[in-house]
């Protein structure tokens, strides 16, 4: 698994602006999102260095549980507006729920944009909007998203805070995708004071991303390359690896997976753990996970969990049947909502 990797690109069209509305702590009062996300509230936060950090929110008054999607590794706008002929467009890095799923959830909902990113802004050409080529133009760094996992657990806890705040802010369940999951992993053990009811994994958080390295390397037969992973690996474990590991610094490696792993984290909080993992996913093997809940079956016996190793979909739970998403997010609120325990397995 390479860390780049550990993100789903989803694209939607739109054709019009519409009315912002207006929320209780400080937003950007400039804003307004575009078409379909018309309605969505953009939140801008520091952390402890300055760094912006912004939130998009879509609320009513009503006091209900928050949806909080983490995202994934690459270090891309949540929302970049693209031309598209005589069309605009928006591409997305994290799915988006609408109003409509939002209510049949009785949810709101909170995106976390990553460390000094900011979304939309100018409109860029749809040759462009290719996420190889966006990566170029959004390379990850200190300032940009490109942080350890301390970084982005302590960015976090800032803007889950600043929503736990809020007066029509119930409990927090929290999304992770892709590397978002080691994220929202971490956070579990971290967080104090703020009311979290659930955690869902998506498509990452194994035992280690060396492990995803490894199955990959099983997976093509290679036993060259089983090798090369388990020298790579002993190199970061004595503390001498690359200064560039698979097209990042070596310290982010070391933060995600060799200092502590989703496992390590999981085992020290006992929140209910929802794991959803597509069978096809070519980014972090369903292998992974398929450890990750033996494990957290074995050793947290009391603990809730339900895994949901999904047949037919990849990395970003998309079938042949169009995205399985949302099917997952309504699984989990409904599930969270029954005060679950013991546990659950789905292989369909």
């Amino acid at each position: 698994m390479h860390l780049l990797n550990r993100f789903g690109l989803f694209l939607l069209t739109f054709l019009a602006v519409g009315p912002l509305h207006a929320g209780e702590f400080p937003i950007d009062a400039g804003f307004k999102a575009p078409g379909p996300l018309a309605g969505l509230v953009r939140v801008t936060l520091q952390n402890s260095l300055h760094d912006r950090l912004d939130i998009y929110l879509r609320h009513d008054e009503n006091r209900k549980p928050v949806l909080v999607m983490l995202p994934g590794s690459v270090c891309l706008p949540l929302f970049q507006k693209i031309k598209m002929g005589e069309k605009a467009g928006l591409s997305l890095t994290s799915p988006m729920i609408s109003v409509a799923e939002l209510s049949s959830m009785n949810v709101h909902l909170a995106m976390l944009e990553r460390r000094g990113i900011e979304s939309f802004g100018d409109a860029i050409d749809q040759e462009d909007a290719a996420a190889e080529k966006q990566m170029l133009v959004h390379p990850c760094s200190a300032k940009n998203g490109g942080v350890s996992l301390q970084d982005r657990v302590e960015d976090s806890l800032v803007q889950l805070q600043a929503i736990a705040s809020q007066p029509w802010a119930g409990p927090l369940l929290l999304v992770g995708t892709s590397e978002g999951a080691d994220v929202a992993a971490a956070i579990g053990r971290q967080v104090k004071n703020i009311s979290i009811e659930g955690l869902l994994l998506v498509g990452g958080a194994g035992p280690t991303q060396f492990f995803d390295l490894l199955t990959q390397q099983r997976q093509a037969q290679s036993r060259e390359g089983v090798a090369r992973v388990f020298k790579d690996y002993q190199a970061f474990l004595d503390k001498n690896p690359a200064t560039d590991y698979l097209g990042y610094p070596s310290e982010r490696w070391t933060s995600f997976a060799i200092d502590n792993s989703p496992l390590d984290n999981l085992l020290e909080s006992g929140m209910p753990v929802f794991i959803a993992h597509g069978e096809l996913d070519g980014s972090v093997p369903v292998y992974s996970s398929d450890l990750l809940a033996m494990e957290l079956m074995r050793r947290q016996q009391n603990r809730p969990i339900y895994y949901w190793a999904m047949t037919g979909a990849d990395h970003s739970l998309a079938t042949q049947n169009g995205s399985q998403f949302n099917r997952v997010l309504t699984e989990f609120v409904k599930w969270v909502a029954d005060k679950p325990t013991g546990r659950k397995f789905r292989n369909d």
